[in-house]
């Protein structure tokens, strides 16, 4: 995109796309997902047809976004790379102060990149239905983590398995008031941002090979709820079920395993 193209695009209040196009031919979504991942925050999006034997068109790696939102315990924060979490309120209405979030700036239709090419993405626990659904208390309290966590992109891949090409998108946020040499600074910072991805993509791949599942160390597992109980809750819901008073249940066993190793390894074995 050329700055011209782009300082059309910039309507006050919205987001507008710097993009550029690359071969990707020598890495997996894995790989370039090492490469491009720094900071608090990041992510990779990668799926299968359900039943299928072939990987989804499209995956999206994402990193240093221009902004996050959490909710834990029905405080609402937000953050920022300048301010860390800030801002912290509790609100009757949670979503919609997420949804409020999503909805600003603007973000007009680019048919030429895709269909998503910025936003939000994160996760909603478990619990988030309680904001919807009435329901009885929880019980005991879960582990301690957000009850949702949405991060707003900035630097997103978006690479294209059957072309073995990735598109690199730099999202920038335009102000309510801004002349033409604030866009050309946020133009030219940009184009500076698709070079340092463009850069990382190019490096050597720091992954080291996964032990296989026989050498992997021996873990231990630790529950709050006792196996002899859960086969005691097994026993009890399909007596429900024969006496037709219930015909779907979950129920459930988190077990923790202490965390000393990275993330990206759990998600590279689950993947193999």
């Amino acid at each position: 995109m050329s700055f011209e193209e782009f300082r059309d695009r910039a309507r006050p209040g919205s987001v507008v796309p710097v993009w550029r196009d690359s071969l990707l031919d020598t890495d997996t979504p894995v790989s370039a997902f090492a490469k491009i991942r720094r900071g608090k925050f990041a992510f990779l999006l990668e799926s299968a047809p359900a039943g299928g034997e072939t990987w989804a068109r499209y995956t999206f790696l994402g990193t240093e976004p221009r902004a996050a939102w959490r909710l834990s315990k029905g405080v609402v924060e937000d953050w920022t790379k300048d301010e860390g979490w800030h801002n912290e309120r509790t609100t009757a209405d949670p979503l919609a102060d997420l949804e409020r979030k999503i909805l600003q700036p603007d973000a007009a239709a680019y048919p030429e990149i895709g269909d998503f090419w910025t936003g939000a993405v994160g996760f909603f626990g478990y619990d988030i239905v309680r904001l919807i659904e009435r329901l009885p208390g929880t019980g005991k309290p879960g582990p301690n983590v957000p009850d949702a966590l949405f991060i707003f992109t900035r630097s997103l891949i978006i690479l294209d398995n059957l072309r073995a090409s990735a598109r690199l998108v730099i999202s920038v946020v335009i102000p309510d008031k801004v002349d033409d040499d604030a866009l050309r600074g946020m133009y030219d910072t940009a184009q500076e941002e698709l070079d340092e991805l463009s850069a990382r993509l190019a490096a050597p791949s720091p992954l080291k090979p996964l032990q296989s599942g026989l050498s992997a160390p021996a873990v231990t597992g630790k529950s709050t709820y006792a196996k002899d109980d859960f086969m005691r809750d097994v026993e009890r819901i399909r007596e429900y079920i024969r006496a037709g008073d219930c015909f779907q249940a979950l129920l459930a066993r988190r077990i923790d395993v202490e965390h000393d190793f990275d993330s990206a390894s759990l998600y590279r074995t689950l993947r193999a």
